[in-house]
């Protein structure tokens, strides 16, 4: 980065709106993420091979939209 070169500018109104709707939509998914997982845990009749990668899958979004936007974008770019 150059020395003339600005920053992000979390600010301005259209990156307080993506900085919004991301939040959002990182709560939604944790959500229904959580749901998947829920359901294939806790339902005996939904415990298939593909549930399990499906369960799976939705473990590891949980994982990385905890540790990548909650944990990081989320304090970076509001506070």
């Amino acid at each position: 980065m150059n020395s003339t070169d600005i920053g992000p500018n979390f600010r301005d109104w259209p990156n307080f709106v993506a900085a919004i709707m991301m939040t959002i939509n990182v709560f939604l998914g944790i959500f229904f993420s959580g749901a998947v997982v829920f359901v294939f845990v806790k339902d005996g009749q939904h415990q298939t091979s593909f549930n399990m990668i499906c369960a799976v899958r939705a473990t590891n979004n949980i994982i990385v939209m905890v540790t990548t936007f909650i944990l990081v974008y989320i304090p970076g770019s509001l506070l």
